[in-house]
């Protein structure tokens, strides 16, 4: 029996949700490019269009020959170029924002199908889109916020019966997701605990296991193989384990320092938010029953958010549901019988909308045309504020004097994305790629740590672009070597003293 008319025609909260995210597309905002990634990728996914060939060695660098590089994420650096080429950087940006845009949406429909109220969802999901805004940025860790919703929803939704289509989609999410960014081994940590979780469950029950259980093992290695489909094989899983596990430059980086709670940061509050919302646990019938297979993913991505604060953005999709379903029995609590069977039946209402199944393609239809012919369309600039049009036109007049220039990771990929491809950078933010060897050097010389003018001489630098917060700024306008040739308010530029 098809569902009624109006399941189809009013529009339900997830089309509203979506609908009120267009308009700030329209401000056409440079933030959204803004991350030095965002101009590297681009670049490089022009490279490899090019060349029609997935780049083995690290084109950017001084460094001759090339040093081998692992593109890990060439898929989303070819399709994002591929958008520019079709319609332009707008139409990329446009692109990128609505799949942001579908965050909360996924998010939402994780919840309502797992029998949340809609005050509850509503307030998760509202609190997580705005926690999410801080990555609010045209990087291929967007997808992997995006898959990772449909991985656990999947896995709620299938966790008794996999079923036939559990084989084939999420086999094809991995094989994709790994050649798109490497937050597939988050997924993989999810249902690999969750996996293990029932198995010590069924021990500590003494049942045996069934059906569904051998089914989720044998998909479980399946997905992993599938990991492999990518250009690199292992040596993908390889780079992953040395970031996760060894290379400790990555704390340079802001996203990748630990959690700190002193001042109490957006990603703090929502982290003592999901303890608070796990510690209600019990207070009803409605609430979160715990098991181990709840309570080791929870606990490995609890550890993430703590270690490296933008996994905060993961352990919020893991725990939504837990913490949903305490929170819902709390309310419970709370509010009459007559208000509960009101708000239950608003719920079943929403969960069986399905307009945003055509109210979403529609709207998107109809906005980006809009949005392509806007006058903030025409001013997107990748790179800004990076590095300003001025200093990047200082640089191209005299570009036979920037052979080997010191750059930094905020101004390198704007630098390669304008100037390329004669133009070669000795650094970048690709911390995987350098390592701490060559890194720790390099961040000791911009803050002028000990050891920096040796460093600083065996560079063999002809030209240095700066930042202005960095201590080596102050350090070289007074340096008898070194004369300042251009400053503005995005970069210092010093050249050899004659």
């Amino acid at each position: 029996m098809s569902s009624p008319a109006k399941y189809w025609l009013l529009p339900g909260i997830a089309a509203i949700l979506f609908l009120v995210a267009l308009p700030e597309l329209f401000r056409a905002s440079n933030d959204f490019l803004k991350d030095p990634a965002t101009a590297r990728h681009l670049r490089a996914g022009e490279i490899m269009l090019e060349r029609k060939e997935i780049l083995q060695s690290d084109p950017f660098g001084v460094d001759q020959p090339p040093r081998p590089w692992v593109a890990f994420e060439w898929l989303f650096e070819v399709s994002v170029a591929a958008l520019v080429r079709i319609g332009g950087l707008p139409f990329a940006y446009a692109v990128g924002f609505l799949l942001f845009a579908l965050l909360p949406i996924l998010l939402w429909r994780l919840l309502m199908q797992q029998q949340i109220s809609l005050p509850v969802a509503l307030l998760y999901t509202l609190g997580a889109g705005l926690v999410f805004r801080s990555h609010l940025l045209l990087r291929p860790v967007l997808l992997t916020y995006l898959l990772m919703i449909v991985v656990v929803a999947w896995w709620y939704r299938h966790r008794e019966a996999p079923g036939k289509w559990s084989w084939f989609v999420l086999p094809l999410i991995f094989a994709f997701w790994a050649n798109i960014h490497g937050g597939f081994a988050a997924a993989l940590l999810f249902l690999g605990l969750s996996v293990v979780g029932r198995l010590m469950d069924y021990r500590v029950q003494r049942r045996p296991i069934d059906q569904a259980m051998t089914t989720w093992l044998a998909i479980l290695v399946i997905c992993a193989n599938a990991t492999l489909l990518t250009p690199h094989g292992w040596r993908l899983h390889q780079l992953i384990w040395e970031m996760v596990f060894h290379i400790k430059s990555f704390a340079y980086w802001n996203e990748f320092r630990s959690l700190q709670f002193i001042p109490l940061t957006p990603l703090a509050l929502a982290y003592l938010f999901i303890l608070g919302g796990l510690a209600l646990g019990g207070l009803s019938s409605r609430s979160t029953r715990w098991s181990w297979e709840l309570v080791l993913p929870l606990l490995l991505f609890l550890y993430f958010g703590i270690k490296v604060q933008r996994h905060v953005m993961l352990l919020l999709v893991v725990a939504a549901v837990p913490v949903c379903r305490n929170l819902d029995g709390c309310l419970r609590l709370l509010i009459s019988p007559d208000l509960r069977q009101r708000l239950e039946r608003w719920a079943e209402i929403e969960r069986n909308n399905l307009s945003y199944l055509w109210i979403i393609p529609a709207a998107v239809a109809l906005v980006i045309p809009c949005f392509l012919s806007s006058s903030g369309a025409k001013s997107l600039r990748v790179g800004d504020p990076n590095i300003s049009v001025a200093a990047i036109d200082f640089i191209r007049t005299h570009r036979s004097q920037f052979q080997r220039p010191l750059v930094t990771t905020w101004n390198a990929g704007a630098l390669v994305y304008h100037l390329a491809p004669d133009f070669r950078i000795t650094f970048d933010d690709r911390t995987e790629f350098y390592g701490d060897a060559r890194l720790k050097p390099y961040i000791a010389l911009l803050f002028t740590k000990p050891g920096w003018q040796k460093t600083l001489r065996e560079g063999n630098y002809d030209s240095i672009i700066l930042d202005h917060d960095f201590a080596l700024v102050k350090a070289l306008r007074q340096a008898p070597q070194w004369q300042l040739v251009y400053e503005d308010q995005s970069a210092v530029i010093f050249l050899p003293k004659p």
